[in-house]
């Protein structure tokens, strides 16, 4: 009788450590997610400085021209 209540506890504990390293594996995956979107933020606003920055150093004229209004397109 010991026998399968030894059995049945070592797969319990074996499932147990499953679900437990899985558990922390998807942790581990969410917060890689998360740096990874912040890393993205970061770049996104670096590079709309820098255009912005582009974009005034070409002077208002250039700003104008390259933006149609309406009653130029028709």
């Amino acid at each position: 009788m010991s026998s399968r209540s030894d059995e049945g506890r070592a797969r319990a504990e074996a499932v147990f450590k499953k679900q437990e390293h899985q558990t922390k594996q998807s942790e581990k995956v969410w917060a890689e997610h998360v740096a990874a979107g912040k890393a993205a933020d970061v770049n996104r606003a670096k590079l709309k400085a820098l255009r912005l920055a582009k974009e005034e150093d070409a002077g208002p004229a250039k700003q104008k021209a390259s933006k149609p209004t309406a009653k130029q397109t028709t």
